[in-house]
């Protein structure tokens, strides 16, 4: 820790260490939107693809997301959140947008019910959490590299304490945060890759194909807050109980007394010593 901490004294280190919550952050957007709007990059970010085994042009397909659902046949995609909704809210809203005629059909209520069902009881939502606890931490963060900014003098132990305790709340969601994503990336990567396999080994009416995408994002995620949760505890070292920053020379360090002066007044100057007279006789250099 103590490298990279020397390594943090550089500039550039740092500033790339503070860019990386762009794409963290766009990568936490799109794997909890995916399957909510038909656009064709969020169209594609999907936890399962249900559809029937037996392919066709005119197969019906449905894709699960986090909080969305993309029904797609008859060269239609229609996609809808799926929050506070069951399967005859979904398919009301599915028949009022699509522009062909939707018959009752038992099939389609049955693949939109499982859909839902693995949604909401077998797919584990710890990303959002995870997303949720990296924003708080951001906000720790700005409100800690501001405090760095004001002087703390010597003894100020409120200033201290304050210092403290921003330092604790910052890392402490940062590495939840971390923790909630690495969790979820293994959970979703396995759930989802056993419910394929199953489907396609056994004689199932329903094929399930796992979204390689969204994995993928998740472990994007997982990864640069790793290398940002790094770089932020070691911008933040504590040394002797003090904490310091790499960016600042303000050392948070009791500031050092000027020397006392004594509150009395000041003692006059010594007087010159006396003229060495001609007359005054010298003393002998060897005594008699």
């Amino acid at each position: 820790m103590m490298g990279i901490s020397n390594r943090m004294q550089n500039i550039n280190y740092r500033l790339l260490n503070y860019l990386l919550w762009v794409p963290i952050i766009l990568f936490y957007t799109l794997t909890l939107t995916g399957c909510i709007s038909s656009s064709p990059g969020i169209l594609n970010i999907f936890l399962l693809k249900l559809e029937n085994p037996r392919r066709s042009s005119s197969t019906l397909e449905i894709r699960v997301g986090y909080f969305g659902l993309c029904i797609l046949f008859s060269d239609q995609r229609i996609c809808q959140s799926t929050s506070g909704k069951n399967t005859e809210a979904i398919l009301a809203t599915l028949r009022s947008t699509s522009t062909v005629s939707i018959p009752e059909s038992d099939t389609l209520n049955g693949i939109v019910t499982v859909a839902l069902t693995l949604q909401s009881k077998h797919v584990i939502g710890l990303l959002s959490g995870a997303a949720v606890l990296y924003l708080f931490s951001l906000v720790f963060i700005a409100l800690l590299k501001r405090n760095f900014k004001m002087p703390l003098t010597a003894g100020n132990q409120v200033a201290i304490k304050r210092r403290n305790r921003l330092r604790q709340a910052s890392f402490t969601t940062m590495w939840l945060s971390v923790g909630f994503a690495l969790v979820s990336a293994i959970t979703i990567h396995q759930t989802t890759n056993a419910l394929s396999y199953i489907t396609q080994v056994g004689a199932a009416s329903l094929a399930i194909t796992a979204g390689q995408t969204l994995i993928i994002l998740q472990w994007l995620a997982f990864g640069l807050s790793v290398l940002f949760a790094v770089g932020i505890t070691s911008m933040f070292p504590k040394e002797g109980g003090t904490i310091s920053s790499t960016s600042s020379n303000k050392a948070a360090a009791p500031a050092i007394a000027p020397p006392l002066i004594s509150a009395g007044a000041p003692r006059p100057p010594l007087p010159p010593p006396p003229p060495l007279s001609l007359s005054t006789p010298l003393p002998p250099i060897f005594p008699r």
